[in-house]
């Protein structure tokens, strides 16, 4: 497993950040329906087993390409709110990745065992690194048999290309405060906040 913490860290102790920085809502979209209810992943030989197992991996494979998209939204976001803060200037997508997986505020934390997710700094590095190059799920049809047996290596391998494609060396633990929703949820929280 590649290492999940590959930048220097630079600690910003809570007491002496003199406040904390608002990021945008990380909104989690369903992914539980296919676009085409059809589709089915299509082995060449007369397995069963192998068939239900590859499309098995292409679900969890199409998963993390949907999670890819919200945090690929989420990124950009935060890249737009820090262009908008001379302090925050010099930040790169990379310093907001480590903020997302290795910083994140309690109540974040919080939710993602609520919801049951143990590990979700594998779950949404992997979800980054398949962005990189799917940014939309491919049909069953675009992926070889091959790649769905080991793509979570590659998936380890996108995200560790990808960090070390950037210069960022610097986390800034602490400083930054963000909510996580599923997207019903955010709507609910909106309409609550339209009614105050």
């Amino acid at each position: 497993m590649p290492n999940r913490r590959p930048l220097d860290q630079t600690t910003a102790n809570m007491d002496s950040a003199p406040n904390y920085r608002e990021l945008p809502p990380l909104i989690l979209h369903p992914f539980d329906h296919r676009s085409d209810a059809d589709e089915r992943y299509q082995v060449t030989h007369d397995e069963p087993l192998t068939e239900r197992y590859l499309q098995a991996r292409y679900d969890e494979f199409r998963m993390l390409c949907l999670i890819g998209k919200d945090l690929e939204r989420w990124l950009g976001q935060c890249m737009e709110v820090a262009s908008r803060d001379p302090e925050l200037a010099g930040l790169s997508e990379c310093n907001f990745i480590a903020v997302l997986l290795f910083a994140p505020p309690m109540p974040v934390l919080q939710k993602m065992h609520a919801w049951g997710i143990k590990n979700f700094q594998l779950l949404f590095s992997r979800a980054i690194g398949l962005n990189a190059v799917f940014p939309h799920p491919p049909s069953t049809s675009d992926v070889s048999e091959a790649f769905l047996r080991s793509f979570q290596k590659y998936a380890d391998a996108l995200y560790d290309a990808r960090l070390k494609s950037e210069n960022a060396t610097v986390v800034l633990d602490n400083i930054f405060t963000f909510d996580v929703y599923a997207s019903g949820e955010y709507l609910s929280h909106m309409e609550r906040s339209w009614e105050e």
